[in-house]
């Protein structure tokens, strides 16, 4: 094998190498066809066949070069142009438009050649193709339409992959961004949409600015429950729904006066927009669970409209639970008997709290515990190394805070905030000495019942803040004797 020949065979492997690695799809065939070029040629040479002509025009060398000539100018438009480009933007450069210029370079080398090497009129060519290229853009103006549409959608992100949108009626989550379509799963499976239309029509983009979706639903209630009775109650369905984000931002107005009674729109956030309507199935059941436990329920449409006679102001509780079976509720008081929590109820007072307001704040005195009897409260405590405090707990109708300051005296342990306004009884010494000091074998049960809330309540204070700071330290006496001493109480 002669040295020309092993210089054909080197060069060829070179290209090969270094196309395979650097270029795109279009380059990539670009490139094996000159590499076939020079391998015919290297075959000629070795075989000595027709040997005279290859040297003397040196056209197969000259197809060699053009090749080295697209290859590098790509490569300096890689790195001088994309590379930037993605620094900049941090993401990679739209595919179309990288084509593009790759397309611009073959045709700028091939009529240099054609121009400058082979001596031929390239107007002429260029015209021809020219009236070739206006008719297959005439007779795939649709597809080309939506290839540039597609390129302008990866140069501006409108959008971006698992983002949730709507456009022209449809909606789901994208999961492909393809140069003629985009690729969108819903619950009827995957739709896809032509790239044109997002230069024709509205998008949505529901992931945008955050990942959180707003639902809402519609609720009916009767003229007779007080609009800020039912925000408490729509509010506190809301919030018990473990599904809903960031319930602190649920809200609940009234809307507009039907035939029935009054529309409350209750809107709330939620992570999944796929979930969705499972989060607001569970809405609505929490919001039936919570209504009935006042005995109330969703209005029904009368035909026509009806005149009821309006509460009057001086009697707010009016259509509240009785107390009495507001306190039931709570654990604490179910050794009571009939005649006791009769007594109790006598000396404990409801109040009402605005939405935001704290109720007890830690480390304050107290002497009272609290049963929520309508809303949604949350438990925070302050942290050594934490600017804002923890939330630990949300707690709902029926539950109860302050039991420890209502028992033995101790200070509060957590600050409880209003999470929509609230209705509470409290219940305080006073109200509870009596009934202790008269049936002292109420103490034990009592003392029983605490100790199981506070094991739970550490337990779950724990597996939030992560940090065994949270573990109180072992106390000299026992619940049951801090009872005693607290209520005067001698013996049980």
């Amino acid at each position: 094998m002669t040295k020309k020949g092993f210089r054909f065979l080197s060069t060829a492997r070179t290209m090969f190498r270094t196309i395979l690695s650097q270029s795109g799809l279009l380059v990539r065939r670009v490139g094996l066809l000159l590499i076939f070029i020079s391998l015919m040629t290297a075959i000629e040479v070795l075989t000595s066949s027709h040997i005279g002509w290859i040297r003397n025009t040196g056209i197969f060398m000259n197809f060699i070069n053009a090749g080295f000539i697209v290859w590098y100018l790509m490569l300096l438009a890689k790195i001088y142009l994309w590379a930037p480009y993605e620094a900049r933007h941090g993401r990679q450069a739209p595919r179309l438009f990288v084509n593009l210029v790759n397309i611009l370079v073959v045709f700028m080398v091939l009529a240099f050649m054609t121009t400058v090497i082979l001596d031929k009129d390239f107007g002429a060519i260029f015209a021809g193709l020219s009236f070739l290229g206006a008719g297959i853009a005439l007779a795939l103006q649709t597809p080309i339409l939506d290839t540039f549409s597609g390129g302008v959608i990866d140069i501006e992100r409108p959008m971006r992959l698992n983002d949730w949108i709507k456009i022209d009626g449809y909606s789901g989550k994208v999961v492909a961004l393809n140069w003629r379509s985009t690729v969108i799963q819903n619950l009827d499976g995957y739709t896809h949409i032509p790239n044109a239309k997002f230069s024709t029509h509205t998008l949505t983009n529901y992931s945008t600015p955050n990942k959180n979706f707003l639902a809402h639903l519609i609720v009916s209630l009767d003229y007779h429950i007080s609009i800020p009775r039912a925000q408490r109650i729509l509010l506190s369905a809301v919030l018990s729904v473990p599904d809903v984000k960031d319930g602190s931002s649920a809200t609940a107005f009234a809307d507009k006066t039907t035939p029935g009674g009054i529309d409350y729109i209750v809107r709330f956030h939620v992570q999944d927009l796929a979930r969705a309507p499972y989060v607001r199935h569970e809405v609505y059941s929490a919001i039936m669970t919570h209504l009935a436990v006042y005995g109330l329920s969703v209005s029904e449409g009368m035909g026509g409209y009806t005149l009821t006679q309006a509460p009057t102001l001086a009697e707010p509780f009016l259509t509240e639970r009785p107390l009495q079976e507001a306190l039931k509720s709570a654990s604490l008081f179910h050794c009571l008997s009939k005649a006791q929590m009769t007594l109790l109820v006598n000396n404990v007072q409801a109040s009402f709290i605005n939405n935001g307001e704290t109720v007890i704040a830690q480390g304050s005195k107290g002497d009272s515990m609290f049963v929520i009897e309508e809303g949604t409260v949350e438990v925070c405590i302050n942290m050594s190394g934490k600017k804002d405090p923890v939330r630990v707990a949300i707690l709902g109708p029926g539950a109860c805070f302050g039991e420890m300051s209502l028992l033995t005296g101790e200070k509060r342990t957590a600050t409880v905030r209003a999470m929509t306004s609230l209705r509470l009884i409290e219940i305080k010494k006073k109200a509870l000495q009596p009934i202790l000091q008269a049936s002292p074998a109420l103490l034990p049960k009592m003392a029983k019942v605490i100790s199981q809330r506070q094991k739970i309540n550490e337990e779950k204070k724990e597996k939030v803040v992560e940090n065994t700071e949270m573990r109180q330290a072992p106390k000299k006496k026992t619940l049951l004797e801090s009872m005693k001493e607290f209520f005067a109480v001698d013996d049980a």
